[in-house]
């Protein structure tokens, strides 16, 4: 996947999470701790792909503290 594949899935699981979010009956200790989750699972997806979340680098043009390079 490149990295514009990588985007696309994620602003639209990103669309899915919001809207999910705001029907959802929870309270916001409830929802940080999901948001929370959702971003590490999609930190570890986009790794998985050799790229990095924070700065949307392949991992080994990363020089961000978040993607360890």
């Amino acid at each position: 996947m490149t990295i514009f594949d990588l985007l696309t899935a994620y602003h639209r699981s990103l669309d899915n999470m919001t809207s999910w979010l705001d029907e959802a009956g929870l309270d916001e200790i409830e929802r940080v701790g999901i948001a929370d989750a959702w971003l590490s699972e999609m930190s570890d997806w986009f790794r998985s792909h050799g790229y990095c979340f924070a700065c949307n680098r392949s991992l080994d043009r990363c020089c961000c503290a978040e993607g360890d390079g």
